[in-house]
């Protein structure tokens, strides 16, 4: 991996050296080892979207890459170094890429591409635990600011902390958008139960409203 390589996430390059100079959660073998397959076999892309998405990814490099991919298997056009090629040279990343020497590297990592759904977890996994880490900052940003409400910082924290967790419980990456609308419904429903509690209280009568 290039020095000049970046990862996919602004933030996370911006914390790379926060937390005792170490770099953030990721697996550089993993993320090629997904891309390869993909190139191999382009019947392995369905599977690898059932856990990432462009953001899953840690260098910069390998999210251009995947975003390709997606867009050339909803196109019905092949997945392979030529196509890919062609279109990094449309958006004018293939030499930032490294060209088809990188992608014939990543394809010479991909030892069984059979295996791409573990390596794909992998990545997933790497991803969370990489948000997982921003959020933490970012809250602990927050509790320096001078008007700092700490009801407003912890709600806003556990806020992300459940869509981080929304990952892990569905195989598949599911927009915010999605996951906001279904939990109003959900709201609206106990809203109507008018303060019926149907499940076990938790002490605490706001987060028993909630959560029914």
């Amino acid at each position: 991996m290039s020095p000049n390589d970046k990862p996919a996430n602004e933030k996370v390059k911006v914390l790379d050296t926060v937390y005792h100079g170490r770099l953030q959660p990721h697996s550089l073998e993993a993320e090629q080892t997904v891309l390869g397959s993909v190139m191999i076999d382009t019947t392995a892309f369905p599977k690898v979207t059932e856990y990432l998405h462009r953001e899953s990814f840690y260098w910069d490099k390998h999210a251009v890459i995947y975003e390709i991919c997606e867009e050339l298997f909803n196109s019905n056009e092949p997945i392979d170094i030529m196509t890919i090629s062609e279109k990094l040279k449309r958006i004018e990343k293939y030499d930032e890429i490294g060209g088809d020497l990188y992608l014939e590297e990543l394809q010479d990592a991909t030892p069984f591409p059979s295996n791409v759904e573990f390596y794909a977890k992998v990545v997933q996994e790497k991803f969370i635990l990489r948000t997982i880490f921003t959020t933490s900052q970012e809250a602990a940003e927050k509790v320096f600011e001078p008007d700092a409400d700490p009801e407003i910082v912890l709600d806003q924290a556990m806020d992300k902390f459940f869509s981080i967790q929304s990952y892990k419980l569905s195989k598949s990456y599911r927009p915010v958008k999605d996951i906001a609308l279904e939990t109003m419904d959900e709201l609206g429903k106990i809203a109507e139960r008018d303060g019926e509690l149907t499940g076990i209280t938790s002490g605490y009568k706001k987060l028993d409203k909630l959560t029914g």
